[in-house]
C-alpha cells in the first residue's frame, strides 16, 4: 500500500520485516497471516477474557504507562513476549501497519504469540466484540481495546489511529525482561486534542528535518496528536542589539521577508570563540512540508502558527506601507495599519501560499493566526531600545476608530479568508480579547453571524496557575495551554503544577484540547509526559506526588539511585533552585520595564552587583544549588540504572545538571569575591591572601562551567548547544574578566614578587554599571 506521507513505508512492509509466516523459510517474502477460523479465535478471546481473575479495575497498579489507561483489568499473570508473530488483515491502513512495525521494533518477530491487531473492518480477526467494551465512552473513534494472554494477545480499535495507540500502550507494557501483563486495557482520551506548540525561537531554527521527525515520533510516543509549529514570531531586543525575529518559511511572493540570525558562544571543543550568521534550516531548506506529511504518517496533525499583527516587526519593517503609522504619519515597525487593504492583501498572500504549498496537498486544514500580547512596548526600535513603541495605528484612518474593533475586524477577515481556503480549525490567543473587553456574547455572536463560529478555537495560555475559567458558555471551542518548558536560555523549571492545573480546568470545563507551550527539547520529557497523562486521562496516577513517583518509576523502576536523583533533581527546578532566580532576574533575558532593561545593559555585573548585597540567604541558596545538582547529575551519569531512556533523555538531564551547577558555581564565587573586595575597600587595604583564595574559587568555577559547557556540546541535541551555551558564553566571559582584573591588581602582583605594603583597592572596571537613558514607559510595571 503506497502512504504520500512516507513513501519509504510501503518498501519498509514490503520486505516483510514486520509480518510473516512463522513458518516462512524466507523471512524476507512478503507474507501476511490470516487465521484459519476467525469466529474461533473471537469465541476464545472473550470466553478466556471474561473467565480471568481480575485484579485490579479502574486503576493501574502493576504497569508504568503514559499516559495513564482508563481501565486495566489484571489478573496478576504475567508471560514472556520474544519475537511475535504479527498478524494484521488484508486491507491494513498505513497507521496499522506503523504499529505492527512499533511492536516489531520492541520485541522482533518469529514464532512466539499471535498478536492480532486492527480493526473489524481492516482484521477479520479481531472480535468487534472487544470494542463494545468503548461504547459510549468519549472520543472513543481514538480509544483501543488490548486483550493479552499467553496464547493470544488482540489489538482492537474502531479506527486505525486507535490501533497505533494501542501498540504505544503494548510496548509501554513489555518489561525490560520481555514479560507482559495478562489482562485487559480499555483506553480512550478525554481530551480530543492533545500535543504542543512548538515556537519559533532560537533552537527550533537550527533543528534539521531528522530533528523534526524525531520529536513527532517523540510526541506520539505518548499519543499526542497535535504539533503547532511557530513558522513566524518576533519579540523585542535580547542578545547583540538586534530585534529576535523569526521567519521559518520562505514566502515566495515576498522574498524581502528574510530574518538572518546571529550568534556567539564559547565552544569549549574548539577553545575559543564561534560566531555563526546564517538562515533557518527549514527556511533555507524548505521542508516544512514534509514535516506536515511526516506528522500526518505518525497520526499528529503538524500545523503552521504564523502570529499578528503583536509580535510582529519583520513584515512591518520590510513592508512599511502596512505598519502602524505614529502621529505623524510615520511606520513605526511594529503592528499594522489595519485600515489599510494592502495589509490584507499581504497577509492573504502569505497564508495562501503557507495552505497552498504545505498544508492542503498533505490533508491539513488548520491553521493558528497568534494575536496575543498586542500592546505598546520596549525593545522593539534597535536604535533606541528603551523607547515605548507602540501597535495601535495613528493614521486618520485609524485614529477615529477605536483599536480593539479593528481587532476584531482584522481577526474575522482573517479567519473568513482561511476559512474560505478550506481551514476549518483556526487557532486565536485568547489575551487580547480579554484585554480589550470583547471576550463576550456579542463575540461568539459575531463569529456565528460571520460564518466562522464552527471554525476558530480560542487557546486560552497561563504559565503560572491557570484561570477560573475558559468560558465555555460562550460556545467557542477552547483549548487549554500550559507551559512544558521554554526558557532554553535558563536552567530547567518544574511546570507541573502549572501543567496538571491546565488539565484540571481542561477537564472541568470540557475543553476539547491541551497544547503546551514549548520549544522542543528532550530534557522537557517528563512536562510533556505530564500533560500527556492528564490531557488523556485527568485522573491519571492520581497527584502530582503520585506522578512524579510514577515517572521515577518510569526511568528507574524501583532503584533507590532514582527517587535521590529526582528528589535533587526537584530541588533545583523547583522554587527554591534556578525558577527562582533565573527567569527574568539572573539572565540575559527580555528588558520589559525600567530594572529588566538595567540588567540587560549591563549583564551580568548588575546582577552580581545585587547578589554581593545579600551575602547570606541567596548565597547559600546559590550553594545548595550547586550540590543538590551535582549530585543529581552524578546518579543521571549512571545510565546502567536507567530502566528506560527515552531520547537519551539522561545524558539530556545530566547535561542540565551541569549547566545549572555551574551558572550557580559562577554566580556564588563571583558575588563572595564581590563582596570580599568591597571589605577591602572600606578597610582601605588589599588582602592578598584573601585575593588569592578568591582568585582560585573563580578559576575553579570557570573550570566547571567549560565542562559544562563542553558536555551541552557532545550531549545534547545539536540545535540547542548554541543556544543555551550563548548564555553561559556571556556569563564566563564576564568571570574571566573579572579574575583577569583580580590577578593584575597590585597587591597579587607584590605578593607574587614576595613585596609588601598596603594598597588603597581600586574600582574593578568589570564591576561598573551603566545607567539607561529611559524613554517613555513600559506596558510592565517599572
Amino acid at each position: 500500500m503506497h502512504d504520500p506521507h512516507n513513501p519509504g513505508l510501503q518498501e519498509h512492509y514490503s520486505r516483510g520485516s514486520c509480518i510473516m509466516r512463522a513458518s516462512s523459510p524466507h523471512p524476507s517474502t512478503p507474507t501476511r497471516e490470516s487465521p484459519p477460523n476467525a469466529n474461533y479465535l473471537r469465541v476464545i478471546d472473550t470466553r478466556r477474557l471474561l473467565s480471568l481473575p481480575l485484579l485490579n479495575q479502574g486503576g493501574n497498579t502493576k504497569m508504568t504507562i503514559f499516559p495513564e489507561p482508563q481501565i486495566c483489568e489484571l489478573t496478576g499473570a504475567t508471560f514472556e513476549l520474544s519475537k511475535p508473530r504479527i498478524i494484521l488483515g488484508d486491507s491494513a491502513t498505513d497507521f496499522e501497519r506503523h504499529a505492527a512495525c512499533l511492536i516489531e521494533q520492541a520485541t522482533g518477530t518469529g514464532d512466539g504469540v499471535r498478536i492480532v491487531l486492527g480493526t473489524p473492518k481492516s482484521n477479520p480477526a479481531v472480535p468487534a466484540a472487544l470494542l463494545d467494551a468503548l461504547a459510549g465512552k468519549p472520543n472513543a473513534d481514538q480509544g483501543y481495546v488490548i486483550s493479552s494472554s499467553v496464547n493470544e494477545i488482540i489489538l482492537a480499535a474502531n479506527e486505525p489511529v486507535g490501533v497505533l495507540y494501542a501498540a504505544q500502550t503494548l510496548v509501554q507494557m513489555t518489561e525490560p525482561d520481555g514479560t507482559i501483563p495478562e489482562g485487559r486495557i480499555i483506553d480512550w482520551p478525554e481530551r480530543r486534542y492533545r500535543g504542543i506548540f512548538a515556537e519559533s525561537r532560537w533552537c527550533s531554527e537550527l533543528m534539521t528535518l531528522q530533528d523534526w521527525k524525531d520529536a513527532i515520533d517523540l510526541l506520539a510516543s505518548l499519543k499526542f496528536n497535535v504539533l503547532d509549529v511557530g513558522v513566524a514570531n518576533n519579540w523585542m531586543i535580547q542578545y547583540n542589539h538586534r530585534r529576535s525575529e523569526f521567519l521559518l518559511l520562505p514566502i515566495r511572493k515576498h522574498p524581502e521577508l528574510q530574518a538572518p540570525q546571529s550568534i556567539e558562544y564559547y565552544s569549549a571543543k574548539a577553545g575559543d570563540y564561534v560566531t555563526s550568521e546564517y538562515l533557518p534550516l527549514m527556511f533555507t531548506e524548505d521542508f516544512f512540508g514534509d514535516v506536515v506529511a511526516y506528522g500526518a504518517s505518525r497520526g499528529v496533525t503538524v500545523y503552521p502558527h504564523f502570529n499578528t499583527p503583536g509580535h510582529n516587526t519583520l513584515i512591518p519593517h520590510k513592508i512599511p506601507e502596512i505598519s502602524s503609522k505614529d502621529e505623524h504619519g510615520d511606520p513605526v515597525g511594529y503592528g499594522f495599519c489595519l485600515s489599510n487593504p494592502k495589509t490584507y492583501e499581504v497577509m492573504f498572500d502569505i497564508v495562501d501560499e503557507i495552505a497552498d504549498r504545505y498544508l492542503l496537498p498533505n490533508g491539513v486544514t488548520w491553521f493558528h493566526l497568534g494575536l496575543d500580547e498586542v500592546w505598546p512596548i520596549l525593545g522593539m526600535d534597535e536604535s533606541e531600545p528603551t523607547r515605548v513603541v507602540s501597535p495601535y495605528c495613528q493614521c486618520p484612518d485609524c485614529e477615529g476608530r477605536e483599536w480593539y474593533d479593528q481587532f476584531v475586524d482584522y481577526v474575522v477577515a482573517m479567519c473568513k479568508h482561511l476559512a474560505d481556503k478550506g481551514m476549518d480549525k483556526i487557532g486565536l490567543w485568547h489575551d487580547s480579547f480579554v484585554r480589550g473587553g470583547r471576550m463576550n456574547e456579542e463575540l461568539a455572536d459575531r463569529f456565528r453571524r460571520e460564518g466562522i463560529l464552527d471554525k476558530v478555537v480560542l487557546h486560552w495560555w497561563r504559565y503560572g496557575s491557570f484561570f477560573d475559567t475558559i468560558h465555555p458558555e460562550l460556545g467557542i471551542e477552547s483549548w487549554v495551554v500550559p507551559m512544558t518548558g521554554y526558557y532554553y536560555f535558563t536552567p530547567l523549571q518544574d511546570h507541573l503544577n502549572n501543567i496538571y492545573l491546565a488539565a484540571k480546568k481542561a477537564a472541568e470545563e470540557d475543553a476539547a484540547g491541551a497544547e503546551s507551550y514549548t520549544v522542543y527539547y528532550n530534557a522537557y520529557y517528563r512536562n510533556y509526559a505530564c500533560l500527556a497523562e492528564y490531557s488523556w486521562n485527568s485522573d491519571g496516577a492520581g497527584d502530582l506526588d503520585a506522578f512524579r513517583d510514577k515517572y521515577t518509576h518510569f526511568l528507574y523502576d524501583d532503584a533507590p539511585e532514582g527517587r535521590e536523583a529526582f528528589k535533587r533533581f526537584d530541588f533545583v527546578t523547583g522554587p527554591m533552585g534556578p525558577t527562582s532566580w533565573s527567569i527574568y532576574y539572573y539572565s540575559n533575558a527580555y528588558g520589559l520595564n525600567r530594572r529588566s532593561q538595567f540588567i540587560r545593559e549591563n549583564y551580568p555585573q548588575a546582577i552580581v552587583d545585587k547578589l554581593a548585597d545579600n551575602a547570606g540567604a541567596i548565597q547559600h541558596n546559590l550553594g545548595m544549588i550547586c550540590e543538590n545538582a551535582r549530585a543529581a547529575k552524578r546518579i543521571f551519569d549512571r545510565e546502567e540504572l536507567l530502566r528506560r531512556n527515552p531520547s537519551g533523555l539522561a545524558k539530556a538531564y545530566s547535561a542540565e545538571m551541569a549547566r545549572t551547577a555551574a551558572t550557580a558555581h559562577v554566580f556564588l564565587r563571583l558575588s563572595q569575591a564581590t563582596a570580599a573586595y568591597r571589605t577591602m575597600q572600606e578597610d582601605g587595604e588589599l588582602d592578598a591572601a584573601a585575593l588569592e583564595a578568591r582568585s582560585a574559587e573563580i578559576k575553579a568555577a570557570i573550570e566547571e562551567m567549560d565542562a559544562a559547557i563542553l558536555q551541552l556540546e557532545t550531549d545534547l541535541p545539536a540545535y540547542m548547544g548554541p543556544s543555551i551555551i550563548r548564555e553561559l558564553t556571556l556569563q564566563r566571559r564576564f568571570a574571566v574578566t573579572f579574575l583577569e582584573e583580580l590577578n593584575s591588581l597590585p597587591a597579587k602582583a607584590g605578593a607574587a614578587a614576595g613585596s609588601v605594603g598596603t594598597v588603597s583597592p581600586p574600582d574593578l572596571a568589570c564591576l561598573q554599571t551603566h545607567p539607561i537613558r529611559w524613554v517613555g514607559k513600559a506596558h510592565r510595571g517599572d
